[in-house]
Parts: C-alpha cells; sequence; structure tokens
C-alpha cells in the first residue's frame, strides 16, 4: 500500500509555523526549534519500521467459550478484543475504518503502570518503554499514533488519556503527527473526590484528554451531549437516552448548552457498582461525552489500551447515573457501536470479555451462548452482537484445540510469510523464495507429525519438481508441526542420504511451532542490528504459550448456604511460571465466566501479584450448582475447572466435571 493510501505523510504545517518566512533575526533569536522537526522515531521512508519491525502476526480465532460467545445475531459486526501488541494489530487493519477513537495508554509515571495485570508481556513492555526515559516512551507512543491516524475516517476523532507526566510533550508530538491545526481541545476531567492529597504543593487533581480530529470534517454530535446550564460541570442527562423500559427519552435540548472543557466527576468510588478492581480503573461516565459526542449507533469505535473495557462498555451501551454511584447501572437499548479492543494483557482481556458479556446480556434480556439459537431468560430486548477474542503474537497452544486444518494451515503460513502453493497435491502448502517448500502438520496440539506424512511430501516435491532437481537446483522441504513421533528424525535422514547420494539436493527440515528454530524462521528478514530500541526485543513478540495446571475445587468450611471454597493443586507450567489472577463463577452457565465480582483474585502489589486461590461465596437458595476457577498466570497461559454442588443449609455435595 502506498503512503497516500495509508496516510503516510507528515502533515503541511507552513501556516502555523511560518517556514517560508522564518528568519533567523535578533527579533526572532537564534536558538529556534526547527519548525519541520519530525515525529520522535520517524524517517521518512521507513516510518517506524525500522524501529519496529513489520511482521505478519496474524490473528488466532478459536470457537471455545471463553473466547467466543454469541446473542444469535452473526450478521451484527463482531465485538472484537485483541490480545497483543497493538501495534501489530492496527498495522493489519484497513485504513479509514474507524470513527472513534480512545486510548488511555500507560502514563510517564513508573510508579503507576509498572505492571496493573501482573503479565509478564506487560511488565517486559513497560520497563522497556521507560528504559530510555521520555525519547523511548514517546517513540512508542508514537510509532501507535501514526496508524491510528491511518485507520481513522476522514470524519473520526481520537482523544488520548495522559496527565501532567507527558501531557504536553504528548501534545508536541501529536501536532506533528495530526497537525495543529486539527487539535481540537484539551479537555480537564477533574476529580474534586480522588487525587494526591500533599502539603508541599497544590493538590494534583485532574487528567487531561487530548482531542484531536483527521480533518476539519469531523463529526460533534452537540445534540448528545448539552448540559443543563445550572450544572454546567455535571454531565447531566440530557440527549436521547433509552432507559430500562426500553422507551425513548428524548428531552427538550433547547435549554441546555454545549459543555465546556473541564469536566468535574468523581473518580470511582470503592463501592460503585461498576467498579471492577484494577486501580487504574476510569469511570463510565467520563468515555460516555466522548462516545456520544463523536460516534452514532453502529460505527467503530475503538481502544487499543483497553484495560478492563470500560470504553468497550459503554459502547455498547453501559450508562452509569450521574450522582447516584451506589445505584447501579443501565443500559441504552439500542443499536451498539461496533467496538474494537485491545490490550497486552491476558488477565486485562479475560476481564474485559466477561465485562461486555455481561453488558450485552443486560441489554438483549438473554443469556450468552457458545452455540447460536440457546438463548434464555425470555423475549428478546435488543439485538447485540457475538463476541470475540482474538490472539495476536502470543498464542496459547490450548487455543488450537478444535480448529479446522484449513484454518490452521493458513494461519501457520500467513505467520511464516509464505506465499500460498496452488500446484497440483495436497501436501505442499507454501512457498518461500521458489528453493523451500513448506508443509503444515496437524491442527490439533496434541497430534504428532507421522512418518507416512513426510514420506507424502517428499513424493510430491519429487513428482512436482523433479525437473529443477534434475538440473541440480535445490529444494529445501519444511515441515512444521506441533511434535513429530520419534521414527520421523531417522526416515528423513536415510531419505535425504540417499537422494543426494542419487544427486538430488534435497534437505527436509523438522520445525516445531512453538520452538526457538520456527521463531528465527519468522525473523530470518529481522536482525537485532536493525533495531535501535532496547524494548523491541524479537523474542517478545511471538510466542505459543502452554496451559497452566487447574486443579480441584473443595470446600474448606460451610456456614449454612455461605461456603468457602479452595482451589488445590493449581499451579504454572514452566520456568519463572506462577499464577497471578483466579476468577470464579458460583453459576457457570454455557462454559462462561459472568461473575464481575470475582473477576480478579490476588494478593500483592503492582509487578509482584499472586492468584488468591480461596474465596467465600453465599448462596441465595439451596439447589444445585456448577461451580468453576480459572486461574491465570504470567506466561499469558490459563486454564478452567468444574465441579457440580448440590447444598442445603446443612450439608453439601460437590462433584468435578
Amino acid at each position: 500500500m502506498d503512503d497516500k493510501a495509508q496516510n503516510g505523510n507528515l502533515p503541511e504545517q507552513n501556516s502555523f509555523f511560518k517556514i517560508d518566512k522564518l528568519k533567523r533575526s535578533v527579533r526572532a533569536g537564534t536558538q529556534l526549534p526547527d519548525p519541520k522537526i519530525e515525529p520522535y522515531g520517524y524517517d521518512p521512508n521507513a516510518k517506524f519500521r525500522h524501529i519496529f519491525p513489520e511482521l505478519n502476526l496474524p490473528p488466532l480465532l478459536s470457537n471455545l467459550p471463553d473466547d467466543h460467545v454469541t446473542f444469535g445475531h452473526p450478521e451484527l459486526p463482531d465485538t472484537t478484543l485483541y490480545f497483543g501488541d497493538n501495534l501489530y494489530v492496527l498495522r493489519n487493519m484497513p485504513s479509514e475504518s474507524v470513527d472513534l477513537i480512545y486510548i488511555d495508554p500507560p502514563f510517564f509515571s513508573k510508579r503507576d503502570y509498572v505492571q496493573i495485570w501482573g503479565d509478564d508481556n506487560e511488565i517486559r513492555s513497560f520497563q522497556d518503554i521507560f528504559e530510555d526515559g521520555m525519547f523511548s516512551y514517546l517513540t512508542w507512543l508514537n510509532a501507535r499514533l501514526w496508524e491510528m491516524k491511518r485507520v481513522l475516517k476522514n470524519t473520526g476523532s481520537i482523544y488520548v488519556h495522559c496527565d501532567w507526566h507527558a501531557s504536553h510533550y504528548i501534545k508536541a508530538e501529536m501536532d506533528k503527527i495530526f497537525g495543529y491545526s486539527n487539535f481540537r481541545n484539551e479537555i480537564i476531567w477533574y476529580y474534586p473526590s480522588g487525587g494526591g492529597r500533599t502539603k508541599v504543593t497544590f493538590n494534583r487533581k485532574h487528567d487531561s484528554l487530548l482531542w484531536y480530529s483527521k480533518t476539519d470534517n469531523y463529526k460533534y454530535l452537540i445534540d448528545n451531549i448539552r448540559v443543563s446550564y445550572k450544572e454546567t460541570s455535571m454531565y447531566s442527562k440530557y440527549g436521547t437516552v433509552h432507559h430500562g423500559t426500553g422507551k425513548e427519552y428524548k428531552p427538550d435540548v433547547s435549554s441546555g448548552k454545549n459543555p465546556d472543557d473541564t469536566w468535574e466527576m468523581n473518580i470511582l468510588n470503592p463501592t460503585a457498582h461498576e467498579r471492577i478492581g484494577y486501580p487504574t480503573q476510569k469511570p463510565l461516565e467520563v468515555v460516555q461525552r466522548i462516545i456520544d459526542a463523536h460516534s452514532e449507533p453502529g460505527d467503530v469505535v475503538a481502544d487499543f489500551f483497553m484495560g478492563g473495557g470500560t470504553f468497550g462498555a459503554a459502547a455498547l451501551g453501559q450508562r452509569t447515573e450521574i450522582g447516584a454511584p451506589l445505584s447501579g447501572t443501565k443500559y441504552y437499548y439500542d443499536k451498539p457501536r461496533t467496538f474494537i479492543g485491545c490490550d497486552i494483557s491476558r488477565v486485562a482481556t479475560s476481564v474485559t470479555f466477561n465485562r461486555l458479556t455481561e453488558v450485552c446480556e443486560q441489554m438483549s434480556g438473554i443469556t450468552a451462548s457458545e452455540k447460536s439459537g440457546q438463548q434464555q431468560l425470555g423475549a428478546e430486548l435488543a439485538k447485540v452482537p457475538d463476541i470475540r477474542t482474538a490472539y495476536v503474537g502470543s498464542y496459547p497452544i490450548n487455543k488450537f484445540d478444535g480448529i479446522e486444518q484449513k484454518a490452521f494451515t493458513n494461519f501457520v503460513i500467513g505467520l511464516y510469510g509464505a506465499s500460498t502453493y496452488t500446484g497440483e497435491g495436497d501436501e505442499i502448502d507454501g512457498l518461500v523464495n521458489g528453493k523451500v517448500v513448506i508443509s503444515v502438520g496437524p491442527a490439533s496440539p496434541s497430534e504428532r507429525v507421522q512418518v507416512m506424512k513426510v514420506r507424502r511430501v517428499l513424493e510430491q516435491v519429487l513428482r512436482q519438481y523433479s525437473k529443477q532437481l534434475a538440473a541440480g537446483e535445490e529444494k529445501i522441504i519444511q515441515i512444521i508441526g506441533w511434535s513429530f513421533e520419534p521414527l520421523v528424525d531417522r526416515w528423513k535422514g536415510d531419505a535425504t542420504n540417499t537422494l543426494n547420494k542419487q544427486g538430488l539436493k534435497v534437505t527436509i527440515e523438522l520445525i516445531s511451532l512453538s520452538s526457538e528454530a520456527f521463531r528465527q524462521k519468522i525473523f530470518r528478514e529481522i536482525g537485532e542490528s536493525n533495531t535501535d530500541l532496547k524494548f523491541n526485543r524479537l523474542n517478545q513478540l511471538l510466542s505459543f504459550t502452554s496451559t497452566p495446571t487447574a486443579g480441584h475445587i473443595t470446600i474448606t468450611k460451610q456456614r449454612g448456604l455461605e461456603c468457602e471454597f479452595a482451589l488445590v493443586g493449581a499451579q504454572a507450567i514452566g520456568a519463572g511460571g506462577r499464577l497471578i489472577n483466579a476468577q470464579w463463577d458460583f453459576d457457570y452457565k454455557d462454559k462462561r465466566f459472568s461473575d464481575k465480582a470475582h473477576a480478579l483474585n490476588r494478593a500483592g502489589k503492582a509487578g509482584t501479584y499472586e492468584a488468591v486461590l480461596s474465596v467465600t461465596h453465599k448462596f441465595e437458595k439451596p439447589g444445585k450448582y456448577v461451580i468453576a476457577a480459572r486461574v491465570q498466570d504470567n506466561l499469558d497461559g490459563e486454564a478452567v475447572t468444574v465441579a457440580e454442588l448440590s447444598i442445603s443449609n446443612s450439608s453439601h455435595e460437590l462433584q468435578l466435571s
């Protein structure tokens, strides 16, 4: 795709900087900054690809219930949550495809953002971001802002949520990328009930939101966000709202005013209904106004640092009443926005998946299912989209269970960067540079590549390339699979020795997907010498992760209908692995987690979280329940264990499912 198609040129800004009239005069001074200076990390030819290499990391979409729930309307665009580095997600997105972007990236404060969720992916990335100070932070952010500008529609807007640590530096970089003339507002979010308290400076009580548009033809829906003249600092209920009755409410907006650029909204209190439990969670009302101002039902909105999914919840229809944080939430019964989210944390992605599932259940009035048509709870209130998780760069091995062979083959060929083979036969799948022949083994991680598979591949290569081999050309056969039966290695050695003695230059390489050899093949054209920032370590960009041991559920104590549960035998797998979170569900239906109150069970502080493997729960009434626990480790793995419980006021019976 050329630069024009990707919006790949820096904006013209002569009218602002007066470049054509710039003089080095006494009045102007002799130490003026260069007005044509490029964003940190930018290269006119490579853009940011000399620092962050061009890699094809295809998304893996699984149909496992933890990754896909449906509400029976596959005609609606999916809500898609990407687990992986947002730069590589963005680079695979089409240009001009998103109406609104909101991001809340790591603030330039190491104390606050060492680790929010506990994943090693997160700790490595954030440590590296800050390692070289402001330069590395801005370069890392600029590469992502560059792609966000490309994917924005011409009528689109972007909001960057930041604070005093770097807001002025970020604005200077965004002026270069989006253009000074496309800066619209610096919005001050003032939170009277939160923030730091000190006796040596003025109390810090605000964040900044930098709003830029893509062009001067941007969408701004003023009638959706008007506020009362009497309550100019509060987000009132003016605008089109669908309340719990399902009836449309259209207030008289003629008495409302356009909001100011200072928004007085409290931070979440500890007992707020919408609180999930992670330390940097933002209130719904902050992002509600952004969504209502710049998007309409059906628009595509995105958050590439989604955390616990607050922006996604508001995009799909969750709302909170201003001034009544303990009263719970309400939901729009309207066509939701199409939401795209991304986070580098496996825990964050899982928490968001559960949260958005709950939002869609409340909106639709039905229980989500892993199978279309299994809708419950009576009449449908609204049509809501399926929710899916996609994996980019970090691929849990268990997610390949059940994947179709063709989809698996396409995934491997795409990851490998090979061209698809279009000749005769079905054993050859791809080609690299006309010399390397690729064949992909079974999709299931439990299946090994057998000798017969290798034999068939070799026979097809000998048939298809007989003339080239007879002329002395060399062919390298690379067979890619999860593992290989022991006899394969000996057989391929004997076969290639025999062929070489006949003058046929054939080499067979057996490559395991989860091996270092496979990673080096993927990175064969990209070396460390091509990168100049420490945080771009290539071995962090691609991994196949193992599943931890889930253990089994036990009851350690019962008091009437209240039980203390424990997870016994759960443990991480692999060097340096540790469990960092446990999630529980006490009414486990359709193989999915929906208990928001038990989404985060962990102890410790940022960077050293350990999963808490015990929990107390009180059931509303005697009966039979399905209990589930899910553990997550610092290496992106997770596992689930399930038990069936029959409980009365005086006894219980617990059986593993």
